[in-house]
């Protein structure tokens, strides 16, 4: 009996100090995003998005299905915009401990940032590197300031 009454806040204790790590790395992984350099940063509006694949090909939780999306510029946070559109997706393998791993499918419509980076693939033109709706990046990145 002495020991069922200790077992119970042990056990708590070991489940918080366990979640710690997973924390620490969301915020680790995500604060990356805002400190690195990009060649533009800009905001587009969504023109078209769309699955990859059926429903049951990766998850049936739509948060977790792979999307890929197009996007418009419509202004500059930095850099210069060198494409009339962009192409941006959420493929697997989804980080391990990042929050924005589990974006759901972008709405029409719907204003993203665009962080880009040369793609020496294609002629160091701009490709998307990272892409977050703008309302979560805002809360997080200083660099779009009121946008």
């Amino acid at each position: 009996m002495r020991y069922r009454l200790f077992a119970f806040p042990a056990l708590a204790a070991l489940a918080m100090l366990a979640a710690q790590p997973v924390l620490a790395c969301a915020v680790a992984a995500e604060t990356a995003v805002w400190a690195r350099a990009y060649a533009a940063i800009v905001i587009a509006k969504v023109e078209d998005a769309s699955y990859l694949g059926p429903a049951g090909s990766v998850a049936e939780e739509p948060a977790w299905r792979p999307w890929q999306a197009m996007a418009r510029p419509s202004r500059s946070v930095t850099g210069k915009v060198d494409a009339a559109t962009y192409n941006f997706a959420r493929r697997p393998p989804f980080p391990i401990c990042a929050v924005t791993g589990t974006l759901p499918l972008p709405g029409i419509g719907t204003e993203w940032v665009l962080y880009l980076q040369p793609d020496a693939g294609a002629g160091n033109a701009l490709a998307v590197a990272e892409a977050f709706p703008l309302d979560f990046a805002r809360r997080f990145d200083p660099r779009l300031g009121g946008q």
